[in-house]
């Protein structure tokens, strides 16, 4: 949903990224891991608020995306290790809310968001990939979102409620892995 509007962020996207436009994209790339560890030490310690700094600045992810395009080292290379490079990131993130909430809970959000994931690139690898399978209400974007909405419940001391929007999350990942699979069927018949 959010990635349907990344488009018209392009000129932000391109000012920020510019100053990073000297190192080599696939360096951004594993230096995006960066804030996932951070993320997941300060959850552990119980420093809400600089796990909050920490995914906010996990929403750079598009910066190694963008200086491949405006220095022209787009390689598919790059989008395989940005792909595998975000999975490392999602899993980080996740497994971080294991410190605070019901394990059970964690282990289903973290496996139904690599599922989405998977579905997508299965099955458009399946059609060679001739169209995406970007569908679902809980893309990475809203599930990076959501993980900063529970974390800054926890860091205003409302874990009650923190724990709610992470059922939420977990309830609407496990749907969007559904929406995937009956639109994959579909376009692949």
């Amino acid at each position: 949903m959010i990635s349907k509007i990344r488009h018209k962020l392009q000129t932000p996207q391109d000012l920020i990224a510019k100053p990073f436009s000297w190192l080599h994209p696939n360096a951004i790339t594993l230096l995006g891991i960066l804030p996932c560890l951070l993320f997941a030490y300060f959850v552990r310690e119980g420093e809400y608020w600089w796990a909050i700094v920490m995914i906010i600045l996990t929403g750079l992810d598009f910066v190694d995306g963008t200086v491949a395009r405006m220095t022209g080292r787009v390689s598919k290379f790059g989008g395989v290790l940005d792909s595998s490079i975000d999975r490392v990131s999602d899993g980080l993130l996740i497994a971080a809310l294991a410190y605070v909430f019901n394990f059970e809970v964690v282990m289903i959000f973290l496996i139904s968001s690599f599922s989405i994931s998977y579905v997508r690139g299965k099955v458009e690898s399946v059609a060679n990939n001739k169209f995406k399978l970007d569908v679902g209400i809980m893309e990475r974007p809203e599930r990076v979102v959501g993980i900063g909405l529970v974390v800054l419940l926890l860091a205003t001391e409302r874990p009650e409620w923190a724990e709610i929007v992470l059922v939420i999350l977990c309830i609407l990942s496990v749907m969007t892995v559904g929406q995937r699979l009956l639109k994959g069927r579909e376009r692949l018949g």
